[in-house]
């Protein structure tokens, strides 16, 4: 984490260190781990101009595919040292294909911040299904929380003003706006 920022690590935390050293072993031993962000590019260029957006955040960035895609924008990724320090607020916020990875029990921590780092809008990609591609060093599935649309609009609106952008059998995509 940034050293510049004091955190209260009980309320505050976003990962704990067990589950970043899961996530970081998955992102040097798996290409695409973390690299797919860069298919949201029209859909953030679209909500850039409808919100009238300037600044750019990839939230849970991986390996930074999208900003690099993109063209610009800021990464943060709890996970890779590189993308770790702790960001400013920006206009539009990317979260996607991250929520599922969020330990459950820091899931709450986790949309405080994101909703803290929001200034206009988030569009909030989350799978609903367990992964068929990976698992974790230890064992587990990928994706730690796996639950419907419902259930993430329900949990996610505690947070956000929330539109669903789009929906289908592996994934929901909202457009949140911090409340």
């Amino acid at each position: 984490m940034n050293k510049n920022k004091q955190i209260n690590w009980e309320k505050n935390m976003l990962v704990s260190k067990s589950y970043g050293d899961q996530c970081r072993a998955m992102h040097k031993n798996h290409q695409n781990w973390g690299a797919e962000g860069e298919r949201f590019v029209p859909l953030v260029q679209l909500m850039m101009e409808k919100h009238d957006c300037k600044t750019v955040l990839d939230y849970g960035c991986g390996k930074g595919t999208f900003t690099r895609k993109l063209g610009f924008g800021t990464n943060y990724d709890p996970n890779m040292p590189e993308h770790d320090a702790l960001p400013e607020a920006h206009d539009l916020v990317l979260c996607n294909d991250v929520m599922e990875h969020i330990e459950p029990e820091l899931l709450d921590n986790v949309l405080s911040h994101l909703r803290d780092v929001t200034k206009k809008v988030a569009i909030i990609g989350i799978a609903t299904k367990y992964s068929v591609l990976y698992n974790l060093p230890d064992g587990r599935n990928a994706h730690l929380i796996v639950e419907n649309a419902d259930w993430w609009n329900k949990k996610l609106n505690d947070y956000f003003s929330l539109k669903e952008i789009s929906k289908n059998k592996k994934e929901v995509v909202f457009e949140a706006t911090p409340k």
